[in-house]
């Protein structure tokens, strides 16, 4: 913005000047200030002297120039005024013939005038080519909504993109939803309600009349094409009910909030328990703090626990001490789901059925006065209270022991299924204080101190690609690595990081089945999607472009579960999820995996049953992390206010 004020001080002519004073001073919005430029091009026009075609050509520069630096400007506004312009320079000439003191001079000035228009409208047809090609890509071949969100968020226009035919590129995703409808195709159903959705939500949205009018028609077309019949009726009922609602939304811009059942029940996702499970919560078994476990390992070491504050499903602990050798002991604990329950228990089905925890941008009801952001895999009786690593309270665990050398080299590593006292909850904040400014609590500060040292080294060996560290910075995906870089969060990331590799590795070497996570990259899709960037502008100077080429300069596909392959952003041949119990699934079938596998010698017959039950929840939990991420968007979404 300051280098398009920058250009009005030197470019704009006199009349102007007041005008332009108040743009700089942010007193009219540019919206109005290409407004008000056509205003004074009409009057140039009209009064034609020596100086209009000099002052018309600088105008029309200095239109074209906020059309390329500003998002809040409409192409099509811009286009219908320069083509009233064109015409009225060809009414002029054939009033004003015999009026014009050196008529060949000015005709030749003026047609220089519709020449330029002809230039800038040619170059406006290419920015919407390029916009629609760009944001077609992002949705038809990239396929996700955050990439998508991302690039709105730096190029607002884009919600406004015309599509071939000159038609608000909503009408194109609309059309989709209708054919996925007729296919029965139920994932693009929800992928371009979504899509409807996240433009219709944003303010920079703008629809004429005549547009929205259209969009409304087309709607109630095929809503009389899937209720021709009862039958029919009946079988679309949802798809109807939601073609209403987005009538509704046009013609009030206004969304009412969803009500979270309703939303859950469209992507099949569970909130509330059934009472049995809750229920099964007093029959798990807990550690008994006055008896000796044979088949376990009582930890006696400082283990500590780093969350946020608000944290209650407290799911790993850590704990670090040095060797006489010089070496490091790093411990990894888990709260361990399978020593409470059976692997065959409604509960643990239940929880793996769920997939993840979901966390929520806002509240929402629950019972009577509770709230909540987020719906648990477990019950919190469960999840929060008997499996918590709460504080001086006796737990099941899994314990990953690391004896990690001065280059970061795993010299010898034991799991054990262990119970376990966690001394001290901590904060992010709180370790980082600790950190920089030290504590009187000597014991907490040698295991933290430790920890920050162990990282260190670790860090030389894990190299996360960096284009996946700006991805993971600037998404929410909370089924994988959050990617931070300093202090208490880089000693979370590093030790899960360490701990998800090295138990993924073990299973690979012995060639067990196992459910890896994975994440490849598309070589073509970044070719492509950097070029469809760099074509955006011509504009060396255009910041927003750059900026977004920093973010999706690789285009990273989401990551998901197989019993093989690779984890490409993080440069591992192996890595899984087994560091989060209670708020994951896939972490629990890595413990039945390690039950069957590393505690004892498995049997052909047992290994048939744990590759046979990987490949049931592979397709399960796969199957359901798209909607899940859709609901939470869309949920999302649901409480921003649009404006009238």
């Amino acid at each position: 913005m300051e280098k398009i004020k920058g250009f009005l001080k030197e470019q704009i002519h006199q009349s102007a000047l007041k005008i332009n004073e108040k743009f700089i001073n942010n007193k009219i919005t540019t919206d109005d200030m290409v407004k008000i430029l056509f205003k004074i091009l009409d009057k140039e026009l009209e009064n034609f002297t020596l100086n209009s075609v000099h002052n018309m050509h600088s105008i029309i520069e200095y239109i074209i120039y906020i059309l390329k630096e500003c998002d809040d400007v409409s192409k099509s506004y811009i286009t219908y005024k320069l083509k009233k312009i064109y015409e009225k320079i060809d009414r002029v000439l054939i009033e004003k013939k015999n009026n014009l003191s050196d008529f060949e001079k000015d005709s030749n000035d003026l047609k220089s005038v519709q020449e330029k228009i002809e230039f800038y409208n040619d170059e406006i047809s290419n920015i919407t080519t390029k916009h629609y090609n760009f944001i077609n890509f992002l949705i038809e071949e990239i396929k996700n909504l955050e990439y998508l969100e991302i690039a709105i968020s730096k190029v607002p226009s884009f919600v406004n993109t015309k599509d071939g035919n000159g038609k608000p590129i909503i009408n194109s995703f609309l059309i989709r939803y209708f054919d996925s409808v007729l296919e029965k195709d139920e994932y693009n159903k929800l992928y371009y309600e979504n899509i409807i959705s996240l433009f219709l939500t944003k303010d920079e949205l703008h629809l004429k009349f005549n547009e929205k009018e259209q969009l409304i028609k087309d709607i109630y077309s095929f809503i009389f094409k899937i209720s021709v019949s009862k039958k029919n009726i009946k079988k679309y009922k949802n798809e109807i009910s939601w073609l209403k609602n987005l009538i509704t939304y046009l013609k009030t811009s206004k969304e009412e909030k969803i009500d979270i059942n309703t939303l859950a029940s469209k992507y099949k996702i569970k909130i509330d328990f059934e009472n049995y499970l809750i229920d099964s919560i007093k029959f798990a078994k807990v550690p008994e703090s006055d008896e000796r476990d044979t088949s376990r390992v009582y930890v006696d070491d400082y283990l500590i626990t780093i969350d946020k504050n608000s944290t209650v499903e407290i799911d790993d602990a850590l704990s670090c001490r040095k060797l006489e050798n010089g070496n490091y002991l790093l411990g990894v604990h888990i709260a361990s789901v399978l020593s409470y329950f059976e692997y065959e228990s409604a509960i643990v089905d239940e929880a793996i059925s769920r997939v993840h925890t979901i966390y929520l941008k806002n509240r929402y009801r629950r019972e009577k006065d509770n709230y909540n952001k987020i719906i648990p895999i477990f019950p919190y009786e469960f999840s929060s209270k008997v499996a918590s690593l709460l504080p001086n309270e006796a737990r099941y665990a899994r314990s990953y022991y690391f004896e990690i050398d001065r280059e970061g080299n795993v010299v010898n590593e034991k799991y054990f299924n262990t119970i376990v006292k966690s001394k001290k909850k901590t904060s992010y904040n709180e370790v980082n204080e600790i950190l920089e400014n030290g504590c009187k609590d000597e014991k907490l500060l040698e295991v933290i101190s430790n920890l920050s040292e162990v990282v260190e080294v670790l860090e030389s060996k894990y190299k996360p690609t960096i284009l996946y560290e700006k991805i993971k910075e600037n998404i929410n995906d909370y089924s994988d690595l959050r990617v931070k870089r300093e202090g208490a969060e880089k000693i979370v990331y590093y030790a899960t990081l360490l701990t998800g590799n090295r138990v993924a590795e073990y299973f690979a070497d012995k060639k067990y089945p196992f459910l890896y996570r994975v994440h490849e990259i598309s070589q073509e899709n970044n070719d492509k999607l950097q070029m469809l960037i760099n074509n955006l502008s011509n504009n060396p100077d255009n910041r927003k472009y750059k900026k977004l080429a920093d973010l999706l300069e690789t285009v990273y596909p989401k990551g998901y579960y197989a019993m093989s392959g690779e984890h490409k952003g993080l440069r591992l041949s192996h890595y899984c999820h087994c560091t989060s119990e209670i708020r994951r699934g896939p972490d629990i079938i890595a413990e039945l995996a390690l039950k069957t596998c590393y505690d004892k010698n498995p049997t052909d017959k047992q290994l048939y049953y744990l590759e046979n039950e990987i490949k049931r929840r592979e397709i399960e939990i796969n199957s359901k992390l798209q909607p899940i991420e859709w609901f939470v968007q869309e949920f999302g979404r649901s409480y921003q206010k649009k404006k009238k």
